[in-house]
């Protein structure tokens, strides 16, 4: 992919807003088995919340990775504070499947995260039109 700092296992591009404007980045990485990835994605001013930029930037990745590679697991975790992570998870056809407590230590206490899924059958090769989004 273009635009992106790319290893094996990692992998990050930038989210491209309107104007050429870099608004964020999204990054995928292997986890666990060679058969899931997971994607994490940031905002880099709050400014750009609401646009549905990381949004299309999950369903163009999604769509990139199971298209590219033998995989057959996304996910997507969020902290149980960030609605809007959930949001763009659930957006972008993800299935919320549960709780990890006290998963993450931040701020000097534990927080709670959620775990979001996308499967290939559930995937079934949605075509998201990518012209002019997301570098592929």
């Amino acid at each position: 992919m273009e635009n992106g700092f790319s290893q094996d296992d990692y992998e990050r591009l930038l989210i491209i807003g309107e104007n050429n404007v870099v608004v964020g980045e999204i990054v995928h990485f292997k986890i666990r088995t060679p058969y899931t990835r997971e994607i994490g994605y940031w905002l880099f001013d709050e400014n750009f919340r609401g646009r549905g930029y990381v949004s299309e930037a999950v369903q163009l990745l999604a769509d990139h990775l199971f298209r590219s590679r033998p995989i057959n697991r996304i996910e997507i975790i969020a902290s149980s504070e960030n609605d809007g992570s959930k949001r763009v998870a659930e957006k972008a056809g993800f299935r919320f499947e549960g709780v990890l407590r006290q998963y993450v230590f931040m701020g000097g206490k534990y927080h709670d995260s959620c775990v979001y899924s996308l499967l290939r059958d559930e995937w079934g090769g949605k075509k998201v039109d990518s012209e002019n989004s997301l570098a592929s």
